[in-house]
């Protein structure tokens, strides 16, 4: 069991990125700030037209701020994280909010556990409520879980969840290529070279609900880390099971313009990772 009593809160920072969020982005840092750990706080202003980013800062100057002059993705965590001067970073956007004490587990979490890359939240839909269907389907991941602080996972929520810095830093974070997501390329990255990335139930989050429609970004990007990262007869299974499964033409077309950009940047996960990635598609 990782320690009972917890560490002083320098050890985390808190990114949160937004965009055109003003409202939501105001609220997001005065509870981060109210926060029993008393986390660091860094907003990524991820290319907005309102004001929210800077009247942040002005209510509340020790927050550090970042302007990105056009929107990043999930890139514009990749900044955040590389300004953190704390060994773990919590990462989520202005509709988070994390539960007290969520941040210290985390922390301990991490200490106790040094091979751990990063933490999936739990996430519920508000205090009280129903969890949310991204984050069960992440808990009911079918892989070993023996030694580890909750399930394994290949993939994560960028909107929650905890990372150890120099392990998703050493990696490239997100690929800003794919500008949504890009969470599963990073975990299979991370499992090659010997990372675990765990759904965590004792850090909880809560979000309000979402459309659980995936874009045809996200069928894009799929596709791309299937060719990015499997072998060649699992890439072409994955993708006729993508497009099968609602994914356009237009998706795979998409992903076709990339092509030589997938060819100079393959590399194949080791044969202990991809038997994981079959596994989670069987199950799937």
């Amino acid at each position: 069991m990782p320690p009972s009593v917890s560490k002083p809160a320098s050890r985390l920072t808190l990114v949160i990125v937004a965009r055109d969020e003003a409202r939501a982005l105001l609220q997001a840092v005065g509870r981060a700030l109210a926060l029993p750990e008393r986390p660091a706080v860094i907003v990524v202003d991820n290319g907005s037209e309102d004001d929210g980013a800077r009247e942040a800062k002005e209510r509340h100057p020790q927050v550090k701020l970042v302007r990105l002059p056009f929107d990043m993705g999930a890139a514009a965590f990749n900044v955040g994280v590389e300004r953190a001067e704390t060994a773990y970073v919590a990462v989520c956007d202005a509709t988070t909010l994390w539960a007290e004490g969520s941040l210290a587990a985390a922390a301990d979490l991490l200490d106790f556990y040094p091979r751990v890359a990063a933490l999936a939240a739990r996430v519920l839909r508000a205090p009280g409520g129903t969890e949310d269907p991204g984050s069960a389907s992440l808990a009911k991941m079918p892989l070993r879980s023996r030694g580890l602080p909750g399930r394994e996972v290949l993939g994560l929520d960028p909107r929650a969840a905890v990372l150890r810095r120099a392990a998703f830093l050493e990696h490239g974070g997100f690929e800003p290529r794919f500008h949504r997501g890009g969470d599963a390329l990073l975990a299979y990255d991370l499992a090659a070279a010997g990372w675990s990335l765990v759904h965590a139930p004792a850090v909880v989050a809560y979000r309000p609900a979402s459309s659980s429609e995936a874009p045809q970004s996200s069928v894009r990007n799929e596709i791309l880390t299937a060719w990015l990262r499997r072998p060649l007869p699992a890439a072409l299974r994955r993708t006729f099971k993508v497009l099968a499964a609602g994914g356009s033409w237009s998706a795979l077309r998409d992903a076709l313009r990339d092509a030589r950009w997938v060819l100079r940047n393959r590399r194949v996960i080791p044969a202990q990772v991809e038997a994981r990635c079959r596994r989670l598609d069987a199950a799937a």
